[in-house]
């Protein structure tokens, strides 16, 4: 059963109950125009080992018309109505591609630090650097933070809030 070409497309034949308005686009017939539809692939993010390659065997695949491309990479300017049907254009390039969407397994907290929370800070805020073993000593001999004086813990808690803030944007 043919599938769109593009990585994260989820269209295939056989949805057309489920996406009535998707059409799955067989490649154009020429080498030129086919490579044409690859490029603006590989510039939407799609990833060929060989490019050349890969335009051969979609034009050696015709005759089986087994290499898609669904409606949903093409914009509206492509198609032209005739009658009921939407026949692309000639010229017609897919352009749109819009990244996978990735599913959140979290979700950020937004209510207030829970008791335990608190508790735990309080107790950390309360100890002495002498008190801590921690404090100042290097995860490794070369450790640049402790050379410099600076509290190892402070060093460890900056880097990950920066990977929190690489991660989220917040």
């Amino acid at each position: 059963m043919p599938k769109c070409i593009v990585d994260y497309c989820h269209n295939y034949a056989g949805m057309r109950k489920n996406y009535a308005n998707v059409i799955l686009h067989g490649f154009p017939t020429t080498l030129d125009r086919i490579t044409s539809w690859l490029i603006s692939l590989a510039r939407g993010g799609q990833v060929f080992e060989n490019l050349e390659e890969m335009a051969t065997k979609i034009q050696e695949g015709k005759k089986h018309d087994s290499y898609r491309i669904c409606s949903e990479h093409f914009t509206k300017q492509c198609y032209m109505v005739s009658g009921e049907k939407k026949v692309l254009n000639k010229d017609a390039v897919p352009t749109v591609f819009t990244p996978p969407m990735v599913e959140a397994h979290w979700s950020p907290r937004h209510e207030p630090p829970s008791r335990q929370t608190k508790d735990f800070l309080k107790r950390r805020s309360a100890e002495d650097a002498p008190q801590n073993p921690r404090k100042g000593r290097p995860f490794c001999k070369s450790c640049k933070a402790a050379e410099h004086g600076k509290d190892l813990d402070d060093v460890v808690l900056n880097l990950t809030l920066e990977i929190i803030y690489l991660l989220t944007g917040e």
